[in-house]
């Protein structure tokens, strides 16, 4: 590993740098508690990079940072990945998974999956159907139909199946008996959030 830069000088230069780099130079003289949630994680980065480590190490880095200062930690994220440096970080958002080179997804401790995002959602092996949220008893009203898992994403669910074809019109005829709109699903590609919603069901 590269050692520590060694005298003071070195250290104000490097610090300097950091701070420019982190674009945190002008507030240089604001003491660390009165910084904002995501400048104090951007001024955590800048202390972590003072020994040009090559191997870098970052716990949840942007949980409960605004998505202002999100999208500038990923853009120094990037910079540094593009200089040649290894980073690892955990993240509990699938959005920001999606921007890694390599995505390892953990549960209960172990790696159950580890591959590009592309990669792991090609590997994905059922299919996903998308429908318009249509009530709140949606599970209830598709019981009788073959259906792995019923997962809600914002306004609409993920329905995931093995034989979209014959599911497909099973699914309309449930709904149209429930009195709702007899919208049939559309097949969509699998997102990271739903490969690994369907592996910690199966690891459980």
């Amino acid at each position: 590993a590269t050692p520590r830069p060694a005298g003071r000088e070195e250290v104000a230069r490097r610090a300097g740098e950091l701070l420019a780099f982190t674009k945190l130079l002008p507030f240089q003289d604001r003491l660390a508690e009165h910084l904002s949630g995501g400048m104090r994680q951007k001024l955590a980065l800048a202390a972590g990079l003072i020994h040009r480590p090559r191997l870098f190490f970052l716990d949840e880095p942007t949980t409960g940072v605004d998505p202002v200062s999100r999208r500038e930690f990923w853009q120094i994220l990037y910079r540094l990945h593009r200089e040649g440096m290894t980073v690892f970080l955990s993240t509990p958002y699938m959005e920001e998974a999606e921007l890694c080179s390599r995505v390892a997804f953990m549960q209960q401790g172990r790696i159950v999956a580890c591959d590009t995002p592309a990669g792991l959602k090609k590997a994905y092996p059922h299919h996903v159907l998308e429908l318009p949220a249509a009530g709140k008893r949606l599970e209830q009203h598709l019981k009788n139909c073959p259906i792995m898992e019923i997962n809600a994403f914002g306004d609409k669910y993920h329905l995931i199946v093995d034989q979209p074809a014959r599911v497909i019109p099973l699914i309309t005829a449930a709904l149209q008996q429930a009195g709702l709109p007899p919208v049939p699903p559309v097949e969509i590609p699998p997102t990271l959030e739903d490969v690994f919603v369907t592996l910690a069901s199966e690891v459980v």
